[in-house]
């Protein structure tokens, strides 16, 4: 990366259904999205209702300047609330995200991405943003904590964290 590329955040629209199934079936992400053959209709069933405006989980596609370079969504975890080993309250967000061209890997784009995402994106009133990969997903975690993320809770599959704007 450059100091002119410039990071952006789209929407996520249909048209952009087809290379998410793409990066959901790359080998160095399928493992962290559910570990399974994306069909397009897996995909539309799951992410055709984030282009609709009033969806719970605002989704958008991470663009470098103006490529699409991986995904990243947002809801607010009251909404689905079902299962969490903490108190949820309405000042979480939870956020997911993707880098999905391999050329983008370990050069500090995710990290970029978050920081940017969570500070441009995320409404305000979130006050604590909740992360939670897979607890056999420990690049991800450490990766989490080096940005500030600390631990709040684990459960059979998940590993909670959580950092204070």
């Amino acid at each position: 990366m450059t100091a002119q590329n410039v990071l952006t955040f789209r929407p996520l629209k249909e048209y952009h259904l087809s290379l998410l199934q793409e990066w959901l079936n790359k080998p160095y992400v399928n493992p962290w999205w559910g570990n399974k053959v994306w069909t397009q209709e897996d995909i539309s069933k799951k992410y055709l209702p984030y282009t609709i405006p009033s969806s719970k989980v605002k989704a958008h596609v991470i663009e470098m300047d103006a490529a699409p370079i991986g995904y990243i969504q947002y809801y607010a975890v009251s909404d689905f609330p079902d299962n969490l080993p903490f108190n949820v309250n309405l000042t979480m967000s939870g956020i997911d995200f993707l880098v999905g061209e391999k050329d983008y890997l370990g050069t500090g784009l995710a990290a970029l991405a978050i920081a940017q995402y969570i500070k441009e994106i995320i409404p305000h009133e979130f006050t604590k943003i909740i992360a939670d990969p897979l607890i056999e997903n420990q690049r991800c975690i450490s990766f989490l904590k080096k940005l500030g993320f600390v631990d709040l809770a684990k459960n059979k599959g998940g590993h909670y964290l959580q950092i204070t704007r």
